[in-house]
């Protein structure tokens, strides 16, 4: 029995299969097996595996009919047979003492789930926001109680965090197949279930954004399946009620909806925002009436007026009923063309603002 089992699903990934997986042959800590399952690739993947198999006993090959990540995961999942799981995309690498650390810090702090920082490469020159590359800077560090609040403060990433594959295998924790955001519910039960997380700040994992990947889909904004996000949740719902715990995280479900349906929303068109709204009025028929009432504030399409394809209005309003007084947002514009804000008013976080043509005319920090 290996300590770790690093689970690494492959499509089409000839260009970036080498350099991964000779990362992973060359850790230093050598106590691994590598899970390779490839999801019907029509390159030359299967015959990289194959060649490195051979070179290599650690590496073991599964192949399947194209079925997605989750079902590939999931192969992995059932075929490992190490004591902590670690996961690996075939376009990304590990450094070489990745495994090393995760394990030494995992078995020395007797923790559930071990958290390191990543190094973020783009395939092609972007400039990223600072939202986004703040997401993958970890928010904690050192050992710390798994709270609602730590769960929804970590990335949801699988490649930088070694799991317990005991407590993966007493909740049956498996992936959603046929959904993408599949590794965001994979995250989500995990941490439902575990106790203690240690951080590491040492940048382990090298993580390649490609503009064809999933993800890049999402901020190129061309992903037509933003809603599985949606389908993804009711899995997690379910998970919760099948082992008693929505009523311990009752506070946790409703904050991970509401932030997914928000971020969905931002990348749908209005056809689709609609679309997704429908998938939300038919989740609230399964859940209590308390819990649909709070997600009711939020979970709402924008409000847009047009004339033809001209955006000439849109109005944006969230009332967040938290702890934090005046926790709103609300936001109208008034647009031409669909692109140049000619009047905005705002109010978030209790600062109300006005705006012509994008100059700041007004702003009052409300008492």
């Amino acid at each position: 029995m290996p300590e770790i089992s690093i689970i690494l699903p492959v499509y089409n990934s000839e260009k970036y299969l080498p350099k991964c997986l000779d990362a992973l042959v060359q850790q230093t800590f050598r106590d691994i097996e590598i899970i390779c399952i490839d999801d019907g690739s029509t390159d030359k993947s299967p015959e990289i595996l194959q060649a490195y198999a051979k070179q290599d006993s650690s590496i073991k090959t599964l192949m399947q009919k194209k079925s997605g990540p989750a079902a590939a995961r999931n192969l992995g999942l059932k075929n490992a047979t190490g004591k902590y799981i670690m996961f690996c995309d075939s376009d990304d690498w590990y450094e070489p003492n990745m495994c090393a650390q995760m394990y030494q810090t995992i078995t020395t702090q007797n923790v559930d789930v071990v958290v390191c920082g990543c190094n973020i490469f783009d395939e092609e020159e972007n400039v990223r926001s600072q939202e986004d590359l703040t997401y993958y800077q970890l928010k904690y560090s050192g050992k710390q109680p798994i709270s609602d609040e730590l769960i929804v403060q970590t990335n949801v990433l699988l490649w930088n965090k070694i799991f317990r594959t005991s407590l993966v295998k007493e909740y049956d924790i498996t992936f959603p197949s046929g959904y993408e955001n599949d590794d965001d519910c994979f995250y989500w039960k995990y941490m439902s279930v575990a106790k203690t997380a240690y951080y590491l700040p040492d940048k382990l994992y090298n993580y390649l954004r490609r503009n064809n990947s999933i993800m890049g889909k999402v901020y190129h904004k061309t992903n037509k399946s933003l809603y599985d996000r949606l389908w993804v949740l009711e899995n997690f719902y379910d998970f919760l009620c099948r082992y008693n715990l929505d009523l311990a995280k009752q506070k946790l479900f409703p904050k991970i909806y509401v932030s997914n349906w928000l971020f969905c929303c931002a990348f749908l068109t209005n056809k689709q925002q609609f679309a997704a709204y429908k998938i939300f009025q038919t989740f609230c028929k399964k859940i209590s009436p308390a819990q649909a009432k709070y997600l009711k504030n939020f979970c709402h399409p924008q409000y847009i007026l047009r004339v033809g394809k001209l955006k000439l209005v849109e109005l944006i309003y969230h009332n967040f009923e938290s702890e934090q007084p005046h926790q709103k947002y609300l936001e109208i514009r008034l647009v031409l063309l669909s692109k140049l804000n000619l009047f905005q008013i705002s109010l978030k976080d209790a600062i109300f603002r006005i705006k012509i043509f994008g100059l700041r005319i007004l702003k009052i920090r409300q008492k």
